[in-house]
């Protein structure tokens, strides 16, 4: 059940941060590209971690493998720039950065939950795991349902050279 539970986190992480990533920079992938993406990004990210876990390495490295391996699959699969790719990758990141950070301890200390105890319950990941995404949710909102573009990478490619 924990494994379940784990691919659906890393899938819904996946999705938001394509239509995060990408909507910000104005440019939005079908559902059926974005889909796709999340399924192979929540295998990619499951199998590493679960490598990591295996061979005792320290977690850190990871994130790096996985979102180099994840700008590779918007590259390829969802057809977009090299320069888009890891830009939206980097902005999702910091979104959910920002989660952590002003949204997941603070939650879980106002309401004074222990974090191991949560993640062992069924169900528990999955809430952590909203609570880190709300900054990825709202720009999901924004940039991808309202179509909302904060950086149109389009402007920067339509540029006269001297």
């Amino acid at each position: 059940m924990a494994t379940v539970e784990s691919l659906i986190v890393f899938f819904i992480e996946g999705f938001l941060s394509l239509g995060a990533g990408l909507g910000i920079l104005g440019i939005r992938l079908n559902l059926r590209h974005m889909g796709l993406l999340s399924c192979l990004y929540s295998l990619i990210t499951y199998g590493v971690r679960k490598l990591y876990a295996l061979y005792n390495i320290p977690f850190g490295t990871h994130t790096f493998i996985i979102l180099g391996i994840f700008a590779l699959f918007i590259v390829f699969i969802g057809k977009q720039k090299i320069l888009d790719s890891i830009l939206s990758v980097i902005v999702s990141l910091s979104l959910m950065l920002l989660g952590e950070s002003f949204f997941l301890f603070p939650i879980l200390n106002f309401l004074g939950v222990d974090f191991t105890t949560l993640t062992t319950r069924i169900g528990g990941t999955l809430l952590l795991a909203l609570a880190v995404y709300i900054p990825l949710i709202i720009a999901f909102c924004f940039c991808y349902v309202l179509k909302f573009t904060v950086i149109n990478m389009n402007h920067f490619k339509n540029v006269n050279r001297l």
